[in-house]
């Protein structure tokens, strides 16, 4: 359709240390909740879904990559804020990648978003990263004034 498509690609960081020290109900929780800010962030049109584990990817259609880097950043500070009983504060290393500007095709999307989140991961974990090969890009809010965006009430609990 010539629209620009983001893809975000997100992973709890430290998801198996969550479920091995509070247990697989904490875990189990912890994905709830995520949903739950999903759910909160995400404008209607956006499709969140459960990639693996404790990967999700977020399709966000006519979203360039600075409007996928801000909402990945919201989202960031919102999981940043959660506190898993029996556990913590958790947090989510994120990757965003867009077409056509990181990607040709679907599958070198989803293979561009991957690599960015592997540079969040790299970087650091609880941060939000472009596919860039050498130098990870890292968001930072203080550049970016916040955006509103519709709460994603269509969206259904993962």
């Amino acid at each position: 359709m010539r629209q620009p498509l983001s893809l975000i690609m997100l992973d709890l960081d430290h998801f198996k240390y969550i479920n091995d020290q509070a247990g697989h109900e904490a875990g189990d929780e912890a994905l709830c909740m995520l949903a739950d800010n999903l759910r909160a962030e995400l404008r209607a049109v956006d499709t969140a879904a459960r990639f693996g584990g404790d990967e999700f990817v977020v399709i966000l259609p006519q979203a360039n990559a600075e409007g996928a880097m801000l909402v990945a950043e919201r989202l960031r500070l919102r999981i940043e804020q959660m506190e898993v009983p029996g556990f913590g504060r958790a947090t989510a290393s994120f990757g965003v990648a867009s077409f056509p500007s990181h990607a040709s095709s679907r599958d070198t999307l989803v293979v561009a978003a991957d690599r960015a989140l592997y540079n969040s991961k790299r970087a650091g974990r609880n941060r939000v990263s472009l596919p860039e090969e050498e130098k990870p890009e890292t968001f930072s809010p203080a550049e970016h004034p916040p955006v509103d965006f519709d709460s994603a009430d269509a969206l259904q609990r993962l």
